[in-house]
């Protein structure tokens, strides 16, 4: 009996201190495997904790400052008060996964040597599956407000959407001409890719559309986008019309294994979950146009501090001889000024300019 005691104790030490190891990275692998995650993590550092609170609360500003003018000597200066902000509200959203391990598998691996193996193929089970899920929030609509009833965090396709109106990203109304993102659609003719270079030499209308939506996303201040996000077919298609000139690239995201290309100051690559309201991930894959323009000084990943991954511990259920611990995350993906944000479809869609 002394021997299996202590035997328990090993094991679920093990047990804690993998979990504890390897809970660490499991932020750095599963953000580090998507682009845009990437982008916002690594290379812009829009990505930070909040400890705590009901919700994320965010003051934006809608309005000027009407008492700016110019003036003459003693003339009247205006010292109306100004209140020119509001507040986006967004909600927390968690995400678990679930480690287990049975009493048997416990036996039959008994041993570190066994047993260590065997707890990183269920904890790599663990962290492969959470990546394939953010992939596919991230593309997703989601809870985009405090009253949505979805559990899962908001994506780009409720906070950079097709149809603004359709979404209260923050719960603010999406009718609101200064709030909305900015839209550029193919006018009911598909995109072309390929320049015409016969008598009348033609730009593709894809590049004109994308150079259209990049100078949109620019107005005002904050600067352009820096961030593009597409589907594969756009992505190749752009690229297939730079190779006879000299492509550019982010190295330093090249060297972190995705391949991009410079537009401007935009860094871009593709992403296999991208898709809109009018474009599927299939069509966005092979035959359609999808591209988001971001600007990330307005977007950023907020997360509960104590809550990145971390694990609850291995607990053992009353009514099983098994052992199950929770990997959890809970946080959020906001956008604080979607104006400055645009969406590229092969669709007809409104522009919004």
């Amino acid at each position: 009996m002394p021997d299996q005691r202590t035997d328990t104790r090993v094991i679920d030490s093990l047990l804690a201190l993998t979990l504890d190891y390897r809970g660490a990275d499991m932020a750095d692998a599963i953000f580090g495997s998507n682009y845009f995650y990437y982008m916002l993590k690594e290379q812009v550092g829009a990505f930070r904790s909040q400890d705590g609170g009901a919700f994320y609360r965010e003051p934006i500003m809608y309005g000027v400052n009407s008492t700016a003018k110019w003036y003459s000597g003693y003339d009247i200066i205006d010292t109306t008060p100004q209140d020119p902000f509001t507040d986006l509200l967004y909600p927390w959203c968690e995400l678990a996964a679930s480690v287990s391990i049975s009493r048997a598998e416990e036996r039959k691996n008994s041993g570190r040597a066994r047993l260590l193996p065997f707890l990183e193929k269920l904890i790599n089970n663990a962290e492969m599956t959470l990546i394939e899920v953010f992939a596919e929030a991230l593309m997703g609509t989601g809870k985009y407000n405090i009253n949505q009833t979805t559990k899962e965090m908001a994506g780009l396709r409720s906070l950079v959407p097709e149809d603004p109106t359709a979404y209260d990203a923050g719960g603010l109304d999406g009718d609101k001409s200064w709030w909305q993102n900015k839209v550029k659609g193919n006018g009911g003719s598909t995109f072309t890719w390929i320049a015409d270079l016969g008598d009348t030499p033609a730009v593709a209308t894809g590049h004109k559309a994308l150079i259209r939506l990049y100078n949109n996303c620019k107005k005002g201040p904050g600067g352009p986008p820096d961030i593009g996000v597409s589907g594969q077919y756009v992505y190749e298609m752009y690229e297939a019309g730079l190779l006879p000139h000299k492509r550019l690239q982010n190295d330093e995201v090249a060297r972190a294994d995705f391949d991009n290309i410079k537009f401007r100051k935009l860094t871009w690559s593709w992403d296999e979950w991208c898709c809109s309201a009018s474009i599927t991930k299939s069509q966005a894959a092979t035959t359609h146009a999808c591209m988001y323009m971001l600007n990330s000084k307005f977007l950023e990943v907020i997360y509960d501090a104590e809550s990145l991954f971390t694990h609850t511990g291995f607990v053992k259920p009353d009514n099983q001889t098994a052992k199950v611990a929770q990997i959890v995350f809970m946080g959020m993906l906001v956008v604080t000024n979607r104006r400055k944000q645009g969406i590229l479809v092969d669709a007809n869609v409104t522009d919004i300019e």
